[in-house]
């Protein structure tokens, strides 16, 4: 592995009193490298718009990647039926 980045506010929450911190790792394997970011959004109804601003903060980073780079995200996102992500503009 080659670095590791933690995200500042506003991707780290405090909910039920576990600390919900995004991880950013940037890595090569086999010459290739690749960026891997996981997450624990906001959850329920009543957070969905902090959930949105949040999703939208990392499809910000992953589009600032490096062309040569692979970006792969994943985690607990907690969208529902009703979140209306967009997709980002690359």
């Amino acid at each position: 592995m080659n670095s590791s980045n933690q995200l500042p506010a506003p991707f780290v929450y405090a909910l039920e009193s576990a600390c919900v911190v995004p991880q950013i790792f940037t890595v090569s394997f086999t010459g290739v490298d690749f960026t891997l970011m996981t997450s624990h959004l906001e959850s329920t109804r009543a957070h969905s718009v902090e959930r949105l601003k949040q999703l939208s903060i990392a499809f910000e980073i992953m589009c600032k990647a490096v062309p040569t780079q692979h970006v792969l995200f994943g985690g607990d996102l907690n969208l529902g039926a009703k979140d209306n992500v967009r997709e980002p503009s690359l």
